[in-house]
C-alpha cells in the first residue's frame, strides 16, 4: 500500500523540477542572447577592418602609383581579416 505522503512528496518534488527547468530556459534564452550580440559585434569589427583596410590600400595606390587588380585587394583583404581575427 502506497503511503499518503508520497504522491505529495511526488508533486513537491514535481513542483522543484518544473522551476528549475524554467530557470533554465530562461538562463539558456539569455546566454543565446548574449552569444547573438557577441557575434553581431564580431561581424562589425570585420566589417569596420576590411573599410580600413581599403582606405589604406587606396592610399597606398594613390601615393605610390601602384595599381592592384580587384582580385588582389580582395585576397589581401580577406588574408588580413583572418589573420586579425585569428591572432
Amino acid at each position: 500500500m502506497v503511503q499518503p505522503w508520497i504522491p505529495e512528496l511526488l508533486l513537491h518534488y514535481l513542483h522543484i523540477l518544473r522551476r528549475d527547468y524554467s530557470v533554465l530556459q530562461q538562463q539558456t534564452a539569455v546566454l543565446a542572447e548574449k552569444q547573438l550580440k557577441s557575434k553581431r559585434s564580431l561581424s562589425h569589427q570585420e566589417q569596420s577592418l576590411v573599410s580600413h583596410k581599403m582606405d589604406d590600400v587606396i592610399k597606398s595606390s594613390i601615393l605610390t602609383g601602384e595599381v592592384r587588380s580587384q582580385v588582389e585587394f580582395e585576397h589581401s583583404v580577406v588574408d588580413d581579416c583572418l589573420a586579425s581575427v585569428h591572432s
